[in-house]
């Protein structure tokens, strides 16, 4: 195995090399990336993953992805992709019972166990587990909608807003989704989402408790069930209130309840100054009050 002596400071990520090293700290622990691509609207502040990137680019996308036609630039690009169409998740939390398609998607999971947050929003007090969560927070405060509309003049904060938006500019959203339900006729965008909905249809019921022998049509279901058989603990409730003592399972869950018992309000508009006490609630302002974002 490979000798990784060199720590990151800012979120403990070892590496070979103490350039390596750098070029990580330069690429993800900077708000500011000059560096942008030509050919899409990547950008970086590193030259090293700069170059990378426009390598792919060179190289062009020959690994074809046999469910929809998508052209990749690597075979691990591919599999990665691939797994979004057959639910594939090969990644095992080794502290939890979760699973994920993909190994970075595991070491960010994995935050959640410690609370360690490296990325700090330069505007308020928030800190975030991985970079991407702080770059979508940051567009918060700037107001910046990076990706347009090619049918109208609208903007959006992440290309997934984007992608669901243009589906409103074709005759049907149904024309884009090509997964039926061959019981209902219900049309989805993704495989994943067609083999969810088939279980409601079914009477299989695969996951079974090992406490009472309930079976469960998902994994999920039968999480969720386990927890009424335990007294809420740091495995079963990790997080826990200090001012009610209330218990939850999930990080999300726990923020939530949190803002309940204080009158912070950390997310500022960075047009009209109003604040609020989550992200969901500026995002909610911002999409009634500010629809168009920062006139360029």
């Amino acid at each position: 195995m490979k000798v990784k002596p060199y720590k990151c400071q800012h979120c403990g990520k070892m590496f070979a090399s103490k350039g390596t090293r750098r070029e990580h700290e330069i690429e993800f622990h900077s708000t500011v990336k000059p560096l942008k691509c030509p050919l899409c609207s990547e950008s970086f502040a590193s030259k090293m993953y700069f170059k990378s990137h426009m390598g792919k680019h060179a190289k062009g996308k020959p690994f074809k992805c046999s469910y929809c036609g998508k052209q990749l630039s690597c075979p691990s690009e591919l599999d990665q992709h691939e797994r979004s169409h057959t639910g594939e998740k090969p990644y095992k939390c080794p502290q939890c019972d979760q699973w994920f398609a993909k190994l970075q998607t595991v070491k960010a999971h994995q935050l959640i166990h410690s609370g360690i947050k490296p990325f700090k929003c330069p505007h308020c007090d928030r800190a975030f587990r991985i970079s991407s969560q702080l770059k979508l927070h940051i567009l918060l405060h700037t107001g910046v909608r990076p990706y347009r509309c090619p049918h109208c003049k609208a903007s959006f904060r992440t290309k997934s807003d984007q992608n669901r938006h243009t589906l409103t500019h074709t005759h049907s959203s149904k024309a884009a989704m090509t997964c039926t339900c061959s019981t209902c006729g219900r049309s989805f965008k993704s495989l994943p989402q067609l083999k969810r909905h088939e279980t409601e249809h079914s009477d299989i019921k695969p996951f079974e408790c090992h406490h009472c022998n309930k079976t469960f049509r998902s994994d999920s279901g039968r999480r969720k069930h386990l927890r009424t058989h335990t007294q809420p603990s740091a495995v079963t409730d990790p997080y826990k209130c200090s001012i009610c003592v209330k218990t939850f399972v999930s990080l999300l869950q726990f923020r939530r309840h949190v803002t309940e018992h204080s009158d912070d309000k950390p997310c500022k508009c960075g047009h009209c100054g109003k604040a609020f006490r989550s992200d969901s609630g500026h995002r909610k302002h911002m999409g009634v009050t500010h629809p168009k974002g920062v006139k360029t």
